[in-house]
């Protein structure tokens, strides 16, 4: 029994499905990356092809417990500059990470994965939080390549979302959910004084400040563009 077996069952979960292999994508053109995959199942399964959040989050092979080991041929890949891919933004020079990096450029990767591991029919795409919207994207560019979307905590990435996501909405939430409060609202819970005795949610909002501070009195951010 491998490590990842005895982790699973120790925690009464399944275990990962029987893993096949794995190696890199030398992406086409100049660029520097590399994409760095793996696959679990059965080679002769119906062809899934795994998105993961962040962006930056990597992959990780329990993203294949949701998928029959017998039917279904599973496809995980470390976004560029993400996990196992090179170069990495967790580099002390993020810089060759983060060039020729954008949702464009993860769409072809997308098919350049496709076409190295000789899928050539329809797959099954699964992705969550930003990997549904990195899956709505490669669908919406190649929707002859896709059987299924299958999708969890979407996020449309719109401006209106990166707003809300950002601007936070804790010191609003109770009385109305969807608000989209000012910059900064969730600062109203920070505790004065030394961040050291602060919680790290806490701690996170006070670093946040630096980069987003409070606006002036009387400055308000438009909902219908995101301008302020």
């Amino acid at each position: 029994m491998d490590v990842s077996t005895q982790t699973a069952a120790s925690n009464n979960q399944p275990a990962n499905p029987p893993f096949i292999r794995s190696g890199h994508l030398a992406v086409p053109g100049f660029s520097e990356h590399r994409i760095y995959w793996e696959e679990y199942g059965s080679l002769a399964g119906e062809p899934v092809i795994v998105m993961h959040g962040g962006p930056g989050a990597g992959s990780h092979g329990s993203s294949a417990r949701f998928f029959n080991p017998q039917r279904y041929r599973v496809v995980l890949f470390d976004q560029r500059g993400c996990g196992k891919s090179t170069p990495g933004a967790s580099d002390d020079d993020a810089t060759p990470a983060l060039t020729d990096n954008t949702t464009q450029h993860l769409i072809d990767d997308v098919s350049a994965l496709r076409h190295q591991l000789n899928i050539n029919g329809k797959m099954h795409v699964f992705g969550g939080s930003w990997g549904g919207t990195l899956a709505l994207a490669y669908a919406i560019a190649h929707p002859a390549t896709v059987q299924t979307l299958i999708l969890r905590g979407v996020f449309l990435c719109r401006r209106a979302d990166v707003d809300y996501f950002f601007q936070g909405n804790a010191a609003e939430f109770a009385a109305d959910p969807l608000a989209m409060p000012t910059p900064g609202a969730y600062l109203d819970f920070l505790r004065p004084g030394d961040t050291s005795s602060m919680s790290f949610p806490r701690k996170i909002a006070a670093m946040s400040s630096r980069v987003w501070p409070r606006p002036s009195p009387g400055r308000r951010v438009s909902t219908q563009n995101g301008s302020a």
